[in-house]
């Protein structure tokens, strides 16, 4: 399996190249099934990008989303979803509401929304704190598909983050043989 260069390193700001020269396969190559257009080739698994400030989190949504026919892809602020977006085909994205450095939460779904692009109607899932609950009803007017609460629970994103994926996606973990 080869190494991606991941969006959320360290030095993705400060002197490398940007994400979206990393995502355009400048530095390092991609696979080739995470810059498919859509309806391109032979179906790839479903993609979904994964955006929150906090590595911990992105890395246990990564972990709990893990299934054979998802690829997860994964920005630590607004900006850089939005040069993933500009430059990948993608499925869904899960976006942390209230945790996002660069540009919240907020203002990423209202960018995306807001802009007449192929991407404008990605399906968003949404993670808000308890304390944002009364705010979800707003931003669900201004276009998110769906929200969960943190901490998330296994069950409860597979299933909202599923219904929002193409049905050959299946959140399914992969069956462990024991020996």
């Amino acid at each position: 399996m080869r190494a991606q260069r991941r969006l959320d390193a360290p030095d993705a700001r400060a002197g490398a190249p940007s994400p979206a020269k990393a995502a355009s396969g400048a530095v390092g190559e991609a696979p080739a099934r995470l810059l498919k257009t859509s309806g391109a080739g032979p179906p790839g698994p479903a993609r979904v990008l994964v955006a929150a400030g906090e590595a911990r989190l992105r890395r246990m949504i990564r972990i709990l989303i893990a299934a054979p026919d998802v690829s997860v892809l994964e920005a630590n602020d607004g900006l850089a979803v939005i040069d993933v977006i500009a430059l990948r085909p993608l499925d869904a994205l899960v976006l942390d509401m209230a945790n996002l450095p660069g540009m919240s939460g907020h203002d990423t779904l209202i960018w995306i929304r807001r802009n007449y692009t192929p991407w404008a109607d990605i399906p968003i899932l949404g993670l808000a704190g308890a304390d944002m609950e009364p705010q979800m009803a707003r931003m669900t007017m201004m276009g998110l598909t769906d929200w969960t609460l943190k901490p998330v629970e296994r069950a409860d994103l597979t299933a909202r983050l599923g219904a929002l994926l193409p049905a050959a996606a299946s959140l399914q973990p992969p069956k462990v043989r024991s020996t």
